[in-house]
């Protein structure tokens, strides 16, 4: 039967946690009996070679991602250069181990949900073996281990980089004069396209469609990016920092398409979902319009709060992370009904305008 071994990097050693043994953690002033302790650590050499107790050919090996690229000066989280990687990719290919990569920043999260409120290489060996176990969708996300030079990485990552860049610059600038919806003066292309097109109208020209219009008639979508009718039927911008981030996404402040910089074309969701919008597992810092989805927008039109929030005994603020330590399944599930449902709402609604913008031409 298949079993899942993780790993972490502690000082010169790799902290080995095998899944399938009663975990045993070894304490301050205890000696490092051979195979006594789970994790176990062993040498770097042995690590590379698969020199593992327990593992067996077809087994899966999961670590943070953040460890296993090539190594550099300046820092000592990766402490294989890009042969030792090919050599351990190789050993694991002959035996036919899968090797997959957890991301690091999600570490936090694992060690929360299995029960580990305090964070070391051990515990952290541990949480990720388990939590891969306890949500099977979280072990379809990860993705295969492959040697990767840093020169590399840093190259096909560029123009993702500078993409990401080039919208916080744009979505920081505005956020400064409120986005062309306050009291200062402000107006570019993303701002003027917003209140264009914002209130169906009549023109010379015939009937003007409108996003509403777009998102057929639909106001809770409407709603979801920002904006809004009020109880006397006026159009109203609801909430500046969603409307102007949604259409961001489209625009750059002179009115041209916010195009993919690798092909030079607009790209298509997935791409945007993951890099603008910043959905993607395998990397945390991904710009102003990520923070001000993910950790905004979508907590807020989820609707979902953890239950030690409504307690006052807990002390839980509503500020607070809906990740809690021990949080049941049952209760992390309803978590990630709510947040899917905003991605999803944001899918729909980002399609629909992508047709107006995009393909119809609408500018």
């Amino acid at each position: 039967m298949t079993n899942i071994f993780s790993y972490d990097v502690g000082k010169k050693t790799m902290f080995v946690y095998d899944s399938s043994k009663e975990i045993r953690i070894r304490q301050k002033g205890e000696k490092k009996d051979d195979r006594v302790y789970n994790p176990h650590e062993y040498s770097l050499e042995d690590f590379l070679n698969l020199n593992i107790h327990g593992l067996e050919d077809g087994d899966i090996i999961v670590g943070e991602d953040a460890h296993m690229r090539e190594s550099h000066k300046q820092t000592t989280a990766q402490p294989f250069s890009y042969d030792q990687l090919v050599l351990f990719d190789e050993n694991a290919r002959s035996r036919n181990i899968s090797t997959r990569l957890f991301p690091h920043h999600s570490t936090p999260k694992a060690r929360l949900i299995t029960g580990h409120e305090k964070k070391g290489d051990a515990i952290d060996a541990i949480s990720i073996a388990k939590f891969v176990k306890i949500d099977e969708n979280v072990f379809k996300t990860l993705k295969h281990f492959k040697p990767t030079r840093m020169v590399n990485y840093q190259d096909d990552n560029k123009h993702i980089h500078e993409y990401i860049s080039s919208a916080n610059e744009t979505i920081n600038e505005a956020r400064g004069f409120e986005y062309g919806f306050g009291d200062y003066e402000f107006n570019d292309a993303i701002t003027e396209w917003i209140k264009k097109y914002h209130v169906p109208s009549n023109t010379i020209f015939g009937y003007q469609p409108s996003i509403l219009s777009y998102l057929d008639y639909d106001e809770e979508l409407l709603n979801f990016i920002g904006l809004a009718i009020n109880k006397k039927g006026n159009y109203i911008v609801d909430n500046k920092t969603r409307i102007y981030t949604f259409i961001a996404s489209f625009l750059k402040p002179n009115g041209e398409l916010n195009v993919r910089l690798d092909y030079n074309i607009f790209p298509y969701w997935k791409f945007v979902f993951a890099n603008y919008f910043g959905c993607k597992p395998h990397h945390k810092n991904q710009g102003v319009a990520a923070s001000n989805y993910k950790w905004h927008w979508r907590i807020a039109a989820s609707g979902y709060k953890h239950p030690d929030k409504f307690i006052p005994e807990t002390k839980v603020g509503m500020k607070a992370s809906d990740i809690r330590l021990n949080m049941p399944l049952d209760e992390y599930e309803k978590f990630k009904i709510a947040r899917k449902e905003c991605d999803k709402k944001l899918q729909e609604a980002w399609i629909a305008i992508r047709k107006m913008i995009v393909e119809d031409g609408l500018r």
